[in-house]
């Protein structure tokens, strides 16, 4: 099996099977997976790793503390805003699609209420 790239930062899992002609045909199979959009998310977690990297070098060349703290500040502020973007595509796709499956529904609200315990 391979990834194949389905529109909007989706991403599925190809089999490939044998249609009656003898040529190769690909059904793609739903598994678990991001709904945030792939490119923004990327482009974001890029910029934190960035400004990560440069919070390392003031950190090195002994930076004035202030300086530093409004650098961490503004990695946690995108790595937040992140966080939100996965959550809220989380909840309108993965969470509503669940609501005709009550075991499916169960897990769903224990994973949210997970990381809600681990925001607080």
């Amino acid at each position: 099996m391979r990834g194949a790239r389905l529109g909007s930062g989706n991403w599925r899992r190809a089999s490939h099977y044998i249609d009656d002609n003898g040529g190769r045909i690909e059904s793609f199979l739903s598994v678990k997976r991001m709904k945030a959009d792939l490119d923004k998310t990327l482009n974001l977690l890029k910029t934190a790793r960035g400004q990560l990297d440069g919070l390392v070098r003031m950190v090195e060349d002994d930076r004035y503390c202030i300086d530093i703290s409004n650098q961490i500040l503004a990695t946690i502020a995108i790595l937040k805003k992140v966080n939100v973007d996965v959550l809220t595509e989380h909840l309108e796709h993965c969470v509503r699609e669940s609501f005709d499956d009550d075991e499916d529904k169960s897990e769903k609200i224990r994973e949210i209420e997970a990381i809600i315990r681990k925001l607080c």
